[in-house]
């Protein structure tokens, strides 16, 4: 267990699921202001443009941070071993420039509401691929992330938000908040 206060003026490792909703290139942007120079953010999603444009800001505040744009087909088909190979590909090109982290943070921020798409009742494939978005792909990264070798001596941080729920109403939420507590 860790404290509940983090210094994010290290030389971070920070990867951001789910950069899609409103307040994810706020959210990165200031999270990033933090971290000192040497920094890396892996931003991961299935849409190119919204992770290019977090890319754009973060590379405005000047901190000599790399950010790699990381996009995937479906939340669905993404597992352990996709995930291993995406983190290990950055961490690689790190590594061959001398990175040395003193913190590994992941933030998942996923945003959708189970009403928002789906309508009860519906069939049970759709509610298995809400799951599957929703906790399997988080625990997946989760796993690839806490169990990477180079990270084995340095602080994790692990963060589960939904920033929707700031932005929709929360009328039927026990399938979000069951994932999320999950």
């Amino acid at each position: 267990m860790t404290s509940l206060k983090q210094d994010l003026s290290k030389r971070t490792f920070f990867v951001l699921s789910g950069v899609t909703n409103v307040l994810s290139k706020p959210l990165a942007v200031e999270i990033c202001r933090n971290f000192s120079s040497g920094s890396v953010v892996v931003l991961i999603d299935l849409h190119e443009e919204s992770m290019q444009e977090i890319k754009k800001e973060i590379e405005l505040l000047e901190r000599d941070i790399k950010v790699f744009c990381t996009p995937i087909q479906t939340w669905k088909d993404t597992n352990r071993t996709r995930f291993q190979q995406i983190l290990n590909a950055i961490l690689n090109k790190c590594n061959s420039s001398g990175c040395n982290f003193e913190l590994a943070f992941i933030l998942h921020n996923e945003g959708t509401m189970a009403t928002d798409d789906l309508m009860e009742p519906s069939a049970t494939d759709e509610w298995l691929s809400y799951v599957e978005q929703h906790l399997h792909a988080p625990v997946a990264l989760n796993r690839a992330f806490l169990h990477a070798p180079q990270f084995s001596k340095i602080t994790k941080l692990v963060v589960n938000i939904t920033s929707s729920l700031m932005i929709r109403p929360s009328v039927y939420n026990t399938m979000m908040c069951s994932c999320l507590s999950a």
